[in-house]
C-alpha cells in the first residue's frame, strides 16, 4: 500500500487489493487517517472476490473521498460494495475505471448505475459503448441521463467498435445548455455524428468549456463552424482521425471557406497531432515546434495508418500530393 500526499488533507491512497484489511486495520488503530483521504485507487484482483468485502467498511472511515478508482479485472467485484455506501460519501466526484470500454456487459451496466446513485455530488462522469445500451443511445435519452447530474464539469462518452455507422447524433449547443457547468467533453467512435441543427450563435451565452475532444466519429460541417465561432473560452481542442460530412445548411461553396476558418481555430489551440478527412481530401495538423507554427498539410485521402511514422520536416510534405496550406 502506498499513500501520498501534497498537503496532510489530501492524501492519495494507492492500495493492492491483497492490502484492504491492512488497511482497514491502519484507519481502525488511526482514526484521523480516513478523513484526510481525498483518493483511493485499487489495483491487482488476486483473491478479489474475498478481499472487497473490506471495501465497504473503509469507505466507512474516509468520508471525504472525492476519487475512487478500479481497473478492469477488479471492478465487478468491488463496485456492488461501493453501491451500500452512498449515504457515507456525500463527497464523491468520480468513480473510475481502467479501460472501461474492455469491461463486460455487466460491470458496464454495474458502473452506469452507481454512478446515478451518486449523481449528485459526481463532477466526472465516463459511458462507454453507448450503443450497446438501449437506455442511453439516442440523443434524448442521453441528455435524459446526464442532465440529472447537477455538478457535471467533465464528461466522456464512446461508441463500441461495432458501431461503424453514425446513428446516433449529438446536438452539441443542446448537450452544452443543458451541462450547464461543463468545463471538459471527450466524445467518440464512429457510432456519433456530432451536429448543430442549424443553431444561431448564442452571443450573449459564453460556455465554460475548456477542453474539447472528438475522436474517430462523423462531424457535420455545420458543427465545425459552431465550434469555431462559439466556443470562446476553448483552450485544447483534439480532433482526430474524424470524418467531416456536409451540412445541408451550409452551401457546397462555402465548405471550404468554413474548413479553413476551423483549421485557423485549430491551430491558436492546444492540440496533438490530427487527422481530419473531408471528401477525398485529409488534412494532417502538427504540432508547434522551434521550426514550424502548427503547421497544416493537406493531401488526397490517405487511410490514417499511413501517417503514423510522417516527419512534419521530411521533404515528403512538400510534393504534389501533400501540401502546406
Amino acid at each position: 500500500m502506498i499513500a501520498r500526499s501534497i498537503l496532510y488533507n489530501d492524501v492519495y491512497v494507492n492500495c493492492n487489493s491483497t492490502d484492504l484489511r491492512r488497511l482497514l486495520n491502519d484507519l481502525r488503530g488511526f482514526r484521523k487517517l480516513g478523513p484526510t483521504i481525498s483518493q483511493l485507487s485499487l489495483h491487482g484482483s488476486k483473491n478479489i472476490y474475498t478481499e472487497a468485502i473490506w471495501l465497504e467498511p473503509i469507505i466507512s472511515h474516509c468520508p471525504n473521498l472525492t476519487v475512487i478508482q478500479f481497473e478492469k479485472d477488479n471492478a465487478t467485484a468491488c463496485l456492488p460494495f461501493m453501491s451500500q455506501a452512498i449515504s457515507q460519501l456525500g463527497q464523491l466526484h468520480q468513480i473510475q475505471v481502467t479501460h472501461l470500454d474492455q469491461c463486460s456487459p455487466i460491470t458496464q451496466c454495474l458502473y452506469i448505475e452507481l454512478n446515478y446513485r451518486f449523481r449528485h455530488t459526481l463532477t466526472q462522469l465516463e459511458l462507454a459503448n453507448i450503443d450497446t445500451h438501449d437506455s442511453l443511445f439516442s440523443f434524448e435519452r442521453l441528455i435524459h441521463f446526464i442532465k440529472d447530474f447537477p455538478c457535471l464539469k467533465g464528461f466522456k462518452a464512446s461508441t463500441s467498435t461495432k458501431a461503424t455507422l453514425p446513428t446516433l447524433s449529438i446536438d452539441l449547443p443542446s448537450l452544452l445548455l443543458q451541462c450547464s457547468l461543463l468545463e471538459s467533453l471527450s466524445l467518440s467512435g464512429a457510432g456519433m455524428i456530432l451536429k448543430t441543427h442549424n443553431a444561431p450563435l448564442l452571443i450573449d451565452t459564453c460556455f465554460p468549456l475548456v477542453s474539447l475532444e472528438l475522436k474517430q466519429m462523423h462531424i457535420g460541417m455545420d458543427g465545425l463552424r459552431w465550434i469555431t465561432h462559439q466556443l470562446r473560452k476553448l483552450e485544447t481542442l483534439s480532433i482526430n482521425d474524424s470524418m467531416i460530412m456536409s451540412s445541408p445548411w451550409i452551401d457546397k461553396q462555402d465548405e471550404e471557406e468554413v474548413m479553413q476558418q476551423f483549421l485557423t481555430y485549430l491551430i491558436k489551440t492546444k492540440h496533438d497531432y490530427d487527422l481530419i478527412h473531408f471528401r477525398d481530401w485529409t488534412y494532417w495538423i502538427g504540432v508547434e515546434n522551434k521550426q514550424l507554427m502548427s503547421p497544416v498539410y493537406k493531401g488526397h485521402f490517405i487511410p490514417s495508418l499511413l501517417y503514423e511514422n510522417m516527419d512534419p520536416e521530411d521533404p515528403v510534405f512538400l510534393t504534389d500530393r501533400i501540401r502546406v496550406l
